[in-house]
């Protein structure tokens, strides 16, 4: 099985979600993909519509692993 990571920059806004989905969507949901790796490690803003996107995504892929490294908190 294979694994997909999706990397975020530090910002992810209407902008950045056309090269995201062209990036990553088609093998985040092919049928070999079993883990999805969203790397939000550098991300410092994620406006409310892709927010939305992700979750939504995240859904989609129910039944996989699904995998959140190195997410930065208020105490970092």
């Amino acid at each position: 099985m294979a694994t997909v990571r999706v990397l975020f920059d530090t910002k992810f806004c209407q902008t950045h979600l056309d090269c995201i989905i062209a990036d990553y969507w088609v093998n985040s949901l092919s049928e070999k993909t079993n883990t999805v790796i969203f790397d939000l490690s550098l991300l410092e803003w994620i406006d409310t519509e892709e927010i939305a996107f992700l979750f939504a995504w995240i859904k989609k892929r129910e039944g996989s692993i699904v995998s959140f490294p190195n997410i930065k908190t208020l105490s970092n």
